[in-house]
């Protein structure tokens, strides 16, 4: 019921914690994932049971994304707790029991990785990769915690993740829209960057002590697609990633909220936003954009990043991207584009479209039909 939900909702995999972690110390039928510490033995009933799960991913079509070590401070969270040789072990088995499938590696979750720690975790990464480098892997970090110049240069690492968090502060949304997600991709080597955990709606976010919105959601992932060439967004969901089969709080988690049952949450309405995020994206050629700052003539996010708009767009300048979070209106240096082009709004709300006018002039200014949020999108003359 719920993969077949997320693939009518074009979603493409499904991001989880593989083993223990703060969330839970066994699984529902009292298993944990291993015993010990200093020598760690693994529960293979563990596994047995989450068997079904990883194939079931596969079965619908979609990748699975297990995240191998939790590794935010805490004595259950093997990540955090067990020492450099035993993590190594622990993520080794689980990339043999499900190297087989159709999966993408998270090594590490939720941690700090800079610095000293960022030279454990390398070591970390080649003892478990040394084998099996042609799958795609990467490493998970705590919110606004950017790891792309520690790793980039890793073999094992496929691309960057970092993850904007569950704030709504202003310094929080510089952060993501004019700070190192926005500003460090370009850097060499050239490896697409992600946002692995954008807010989750329907979760009471930290300093807010308000409940996420659909709206709140989409300002995030639009903003994370453009600010750095588009390559792909996660979505969560306040009684999906705790798993509830009732209302109630996320375990261990008691100020984020109460959250439905997920078979209830799976159709919050920034779900149903992610389906249409992603046909606008599939009806374009996304994989030409890259972020185009330069395109607006006024840039409202400089004294008000939660205003931020985003812009990209294609190298030949037949193809442009505007996310307005706010309506507009907005103007834009059309005169650095290809001339033949026509203008549209796409509606993030319901997946619709409108028409946008004609393009002329030099600098042109766009308005949307409201003030809610809006996509303008400027493509080549079909």
């Amino acid at each position: 019921m719920f993969l077949e939900d997320r693939v009518g909702k074009n979603f493409t995999a499904i991001q989880f914690v593989l083993t223990q972690w703060r969330m839970t110390k066994t699984d529902a039928d009292g298993n944990p994932t291993f015993t010990g510490k200093e020598k760690i033995t693994i529960n293979t009933k563990y596994f047995q049971r989450m068997d079904k799960y990883v194939d079931a991913i596969n079965d619908a079509g979609m990748l699975a994304v297990p995240v191998l070590l939790w590794a935010i401070k805490g004595e259950i969270n093997p990540g955090y707790s067990l020492p450099e040789d035993q993590k190594i072990i622990l993520a080794e088995y689980q990339i043999a029991r499900y190297g087989a499938h159709q999966v993408i590696w998270f090594l590490g979750g939720d941690g700090r990785y800079n610095g000293e720690k960022a030279d454990t975790w390398k070591r970390i990464g080649r003892g478990v990769f040394h084998k099996d480098q042609h799958r795609l892997a990467t490493m998970h970090p705590r919110g606004r915690n950017w790891v792309g110049s520690e790793f980039r240069n890793e073999p094992w690492c496929s691309f960057i993740v970092y993850q904007s968090g569950h704030s709504a502060r202003e310094n929080s949304f510089r952060w993501l829209n004019q700070g190192p997600p926005a500003t460090n991709w370009n850097n060499k080597p050239n490896l697409p960057v992600i946002n692995a955990e954008p807010k989750y709606e329907g979760i009471v976010g930290y300093h807010y002590r308000k409940a996420f919105t659909a709206y709140a959601v989409r300002r995030v992932s639009y903003w994370s697609l453009l600010i750095a060439p588009t390559a792909g967004i996660t979505y969560g969901g306040q009684g999906i990633w705790g798993w509830h089969t009732k209302v109630q709080f996320p375990a261990n988690h008691p100020k984020n909220g109460l959250g439905s049952p997920w078979y209830v949450a799976k159709d919050l309405p920034g779900s149903f936003s992610m389906k249409y995020l992603h046909q606008f994206f599939a009806s374009i050629d996304w994989w030409r954009l890259v972020p185009a700052p330069g395109i607006l003539a006024e840039q409202p996010g400089k004294k008000d990043a939660s205003k931020f708009i985003a812009a990209a767009r294609s190298k030949k300048g037949d193809l442009a991207v505007v996310y307005l979070p706010e309506g507009g209106p907005v103007r834009i240096k059309t005169d650095t584009l290809n001339r033949a082009l026509s203008a549209r709004w796409f509606h993030p709300r319901t997946g619709g479209h409108l028409d946008a006018g004609k393009i002329g002039g030099s600098v042109q200014t766009f308005t949307p039909p409201d003030h809610d949020d809006w996509m303008l999108l400027l493509q080549k003359k079909k």
